[in-house]
């Protein structure tokens, strides 16, 4: 008997990539070849050692373009609160289940930027920076000076809004404080008359202290996912069960590097803290960071994803920033129940939804009755020849009916999340896409349980159609898209304006005489020009001749600039 294939995400259908369709890396080769051939002439002259003279200004330019690289990386921030679900969505993103965990408690601490980069083989490794002294200094006056506003002046703020919000931030800092110095703090000397930075000069000799008792090493390199894992947990959980103080408040990022499928492009996830987690500091943190990303995703559930705190957060910023690259993935999306949906939407959606209902209920009913006449069968101590038969047609009717209904049942669930899918997808557009600059917000709905619930069934017939339904896979295929499109964006702008623009200035560099050259060299030039012009004119029907250096090198330079680029259409390819 064959054996079933799993499922594996290598097998997925790759986004379009048109920037190593071999004619588009052929254009790209030949234009970097003729900067460099063109740096090399333009570099061979005297002309251009002289600091301001035009011919140093279009060498250097020639010379740029002839080592432009397009980046080999694109970087992909997801943000959200705690309990968005972003852990979950990055483990099904990267397809290692339980990689990013949350704690006993259900939550994971949303405050240590974390990178996940690829790298070839079976190993993990992570790299933790630390924050300096000076960054140290900053947050401990942050949350000292929020504790301390709160404590002595929360009487004479008149508005309840600035009360909510200075109490808001004193409970951070204070629980901040807790998980950087556990039982040695306590608020008595943030409620001292000690002036703000006397208590922050002895908070930041406790921490570093204390930094120098977690000996944490800053890279780590493990075996496998479990170790992986459980150190992750350990750097920014604020429930590890562990005594003391935690780690993650010393923490810039982490960076770690594993063989997953959807980095193995050049793309870089990031998990980003939820904004309305953060203190001041790390929070303008973020903000630098999500204004570097080429697309960030705010993370939230699907049934609040309209009134999301969160999505309207970083939507604000993206818009004061004039980021365009802003995205929302709604999790979750697979819990929804059929009564529930039905009274929600009324009307032919509500019509389809019985119908199908009813569907599954007509087959479970057969399948009840096949399974009581198979039950009759059974209490029976010897079975004539024609019981045998209609006791194996029946376990066929069964394994028929079973599978039907799965298939009904699938459906079903497919109607009902592909549905609110639509709906979601439409309001948030409606709502955010207006506010967002280009007005292109991309959303996604995306099932990490549905993911995971089916992902190592060994019947890849039964696993691909609901890993399709989960979202996970689309956003997979959209994520590693973006590597490819950016260079081929990068890369047609080099094409069709940089190089272009660089030949037409040097065409008339040549046309006016060679510029800020003196009149002795200017007469130089067009003496050669003129013999170019001769010598071009024999080029069709006869070998070149030989010129003196000057010539050969405008030669060179007008060949590509005129006689090669007339031929050669370097739009025709894009």
């Amino acid at each position: 008997m064959a054996r079933r294939r799993r499922y594996d995400v290598r097998d997925e259908a790759p986004p379009q990539d048109r920037f190593h369709d071999p004619t588009f890396q052929q254009s790209f080769t030949e234009a970097q070849s003729l900067m460099t051939q063109l740096a090399g002439v333009l570099g061979s002259s005297t002309l251009h050692l002289e600091p301001d003279s035009t011919m140093k200004t279009l060498r250097d330019r020639a010379d740029k373009l002839a080592r432009f690289q397009c980046p080999p990386t694109r970087t992909v921030g997801l943000v959200g609160d705690s309990g968005a679900g972003k852990s979950s969505l990055l483990n099904s993103l990267l397809d290692f289940r339980n990689l990013a965990r949350t704690s006993n408690g259900g939550e994971a601490c949303t405050c240590v930027v974390t990178e996940y980069y690829h790298h070839e083989g079976p190993n993990f490794v992570i790299h933790v920076v630390f924050f300096s002294e000076e960054e140290l200094r900053e947050q401990l006056g942050d949350l000292v000076h929020a504790y301390r506003h709160n404590h002595f002046h929360s009487r004479d703020m008149e508005s309840e809004d600035d009360r909510r919000h200075w109490a808001k931030r004193a409970k951070l800092a204070e629980d901040t404080f807790k998980a950087m110095f556990a039982d040695r703090f306590t608020t008595a000397l943030l409620r001292s008359d000690d002036s703000d930075s006397s208590i922050v000069n002895t908070y930041l000799a406790w921490a570093k202290e204390t930094s120098r008792a977690h000996n944490v090493s800053r890279h780590t390199v493990m075996d496998s996912l479990e170790n992986c894992s459980s150190l992750l947990m350990r750097l920014t959980s604020d429930r590890d069960g562990a005594d003391g103080p935690r780690i993650w408040p010393y923490i810039k990022k982490i960076r770690v590097s594993l063989d997953a499928y959807i980095l193995s492009k050049g793309l870089v996830l990031v998990d980003l803290p939820g904004l309305r987690d953060l203190n001041s500091a790390r929070r303008n943190i973020t903000e630098r960071y999500l204004r570097q990303c080429d697309e960030i995703f705010v993370v939230c559930p699907i049934g609040r994803a309209i009134t999301d705190e969160g999505v309207q957060h970083v939507v604000e910023l993206a818009r004061q920033a004039r980021l365009s690259n802003v995205g929302i993935i709604c999790t979750r999306s697979d819990d929804i129940r059929a009564d529930e949906a039905q009274r929600d939407w009324g009307g032919a959606r509500a019509r389809e939804v019985q119908r199908l209902s009813d569907s599954v209920l007509e087959a479970e009913q057969q399948l009840a009755t096949l399974t009581e006449q198979l039950d009759d069968l059974d209490g029976l101590e010897d079975l004539t020849v024609e019981e045998q038969l209609q006791q194996v047609r029946l376990f066929a009717q069964r394994e028929l009916t079973s599978r039907e209904i799965r298939t009904r049942k699938f459906e079903l669930l497919q109607y009902l999340i592909t549905t609110r899918n639509d709906i979601v997808t439409a309001q948030l557009l409606t709502q955010y896409g207006g506010r967002i600059s280009g007005g292109d917000l991309h959303v996604f709905c995306a099932s990490n349980t549905l993911y995971w619930e089916k992902r190592d069934l060994r019947a890849l017939a039964e696993v691909t159609p609901f890993l399709r339904l989960s979202g996970i896979v689309d956003i997979r295929r959209h994520c590693m898209g973006l590597v490819s499109e950016s260079q081929l964006r990068i890369a047609t702008k080099y094409l069709r304006d940089d190089v272009p623009n660089l030949l037409s200035n040097i065409e008339l560099w040549v046309q006016n005489g060679a510029g800020t050259a003196d009149a002795e060299k200017k007469r130089a030039v067009r003496q050669a020009l003129d013999k170019l012009e001769r010598r071009l004119r024999r080029k069709l029907v006869e070998r070149p001749y030989p010129l003196n250096d000057l010539a050969r090198e405008l030669t060179e330079a007008f060949e590509e600039l005129v006689y090669e680029l007339a031929s050669y259409n370097i739009r025709s390819v894009l």
